[in-house]
């Protein structure tokens, strides 16, 4: 009976041993699979690796990282958690799972999972690291400093996190402290793209734009395929009115990433500025068919509507901002100065005079509130808010003053 038992428990511990080379079989052979970026095939091999062992850890995780690669998150998030319940000393299970937890913009989920690996390694930098992006995405910037400082103290050679403090340091406006941080990562590798179009973003923020295109060409230089760099250098060329170059930048841009709305947003404004209201329209079109709640680009439409006169349209795109932004003073100047010229004299100067509720010192609502007065014959109350507008040292309203309201 003893003998019987004991050849029973070696035929099961020799079958468990079977399933597990299996099991591993199928694990290195997935391996070689995902390095050829045969991802179906990889999968299709831990599938069976996990069937002949259901508590593979490591093929969990490793079919999670294939499945994040073809956006199959649920699933991916699934065997992350499989992969921590069957080897709780999976330790970068948690940074994993932290990781894909901010791609799916779950940040508590992500912090406490970062939080457990931290705890599990206090001494590797990347954990802090990992966490510090959890708390900048959540608004948690003391504490993301907190931790960038402390993955920097493991390790001062890590790029990744000095990056990552320039950037928070330059999203809460300290400029000077994101430089310093960006010279650092230049000491150790001008190999950065994404460090070169950062310190382009904070010359830009600095009005420094000669500076900030000189940036965004070393980042073009080393990454010419990344279309950020394109817009970014092309807003700090129409901001020093180099309209030509700021539109082959957004063509560019576009060419890249079809679907970026600044893109085609900013490129209308280029072409407005270039007076070419029909392609302006042409382009906020598009950016609003990516994005139909992009206001900024129905109220810029507005205008260049009025400009091919289209008034009807213009109309329509104010009234759309206005209930999107019912507190924006220009809005309703913008919409008064319609209705004015369609005649329209007691609706603008309603507008007019909500705008300059919302700004009481409206010097141009002010001055057109007045001359619509004026043509509805109230003089008296014209010429007010015509003074009224002077005396805010709007120089047409000086002259309209001269014209109409000095005897």
């Amino acid at each position: 009976m003893k003998n019987l038992l004991l050849s029973m428990l070696l035929l099961i511990y020799i079958n468990a041993q079977a399933q597990q080379d299996i099991a591993t079989s199928h694990y290195h052979r997935a391996t070689e699979l995902s390095m050829a970026g045969d991802v179906m095939n990889a999968i299709a091999e831990l599938d069976m690796a996990i069937a002949a062992n259901p508590s593979f850890g490591l093929a969990y995780a490793k079919r999670a990282r294939l499945k994040i690669t073809i956006n199959r998150y649920d699933e991916a998030m699934a065997d992350y958690n499989l992969a921590i319940k069957h080897d709780p000393a999976y330790f970068n299970g948690y940074h994993h799972r932290g990781q894909l937890r901010l791609l799916v913009e779950d940040y508590k989920g992500a912090k406490e999972d970062f939080n457990a690996y931290v705890n599990s390694a206090p001494k590797n930098f990347e954990g802090f690291e990992a966490r510090a992006l959890s708390e900048i995405a959540a608004k948690d910037y003391k504490k993301a400093l907190e931790d960038l400082d402390k993955a920097i103290s493991l390790n001062k050679t890590d790029t990744i996190a000095y990056m990552e403090r320039a950037f928070l340091n330059f999203q809460i406006g300290k400029f000077k402290d994101a430089e310093t941080d960006l010279v650092t990562v230049f000491k150790m590798s001008q190999n950065k793209p994404y460090a070169h179009n950062l310190l382009g973003n904070i010359y830009a923020s600095e009005k420094k734009e000669l500076l900030a295109v000189q940036s965004y060409n070393r980042a073009i230089a080393l990454s010419p395929n990344v279309a950020i760099f394109y817009l970014n250098r092309g807003l700090s060329f129409q901001n020093l009115n180099k309209l030509k170059e700021a539109i082959r930048d957004f063509n560019t841009c576009i060419e890249l990433e079809n679907n970026n709305k600044l893109a085609y947003y900013n490129r209308g404004i280029a072409k407005k500025q270039n007076q070419d209201f029909a392609g302006a329209i042409g382009d906020y079109n598009r950016a609003i068919e990516i994005d139909y709640q992009f206001t900024e680009a129905i109220f810029n439409r507005a205008f260049a509507y009025k400009k091919t006169s289209n008034y009807e349209q213009a109309l329509k795109d104010y009234n759309t901002y206005i209930t999107a932004h019912p507190k924006d003073d220009e809005a309703y100047s913008n919409r008064g100065n319609l209705k004015m010229h369609l005649q329209n004299y007691e609706e603008a100067i309603a507008d007019y005079t909500e705008s300059i509720r919302l700004k009481p010192n409206h010097e141009v609502a002010l001055l057109n509130r007045g001359l619509a007065k004026l043509f509805l014959s109230r003089n008296e109350a014209g010429c007010i808010d015509i003074k009224a507008s002077k005396d805010l040292n709007y120089a047409p309203a000086e002259e309209k003053f001269r014209l109409f309201c000095v005897p």
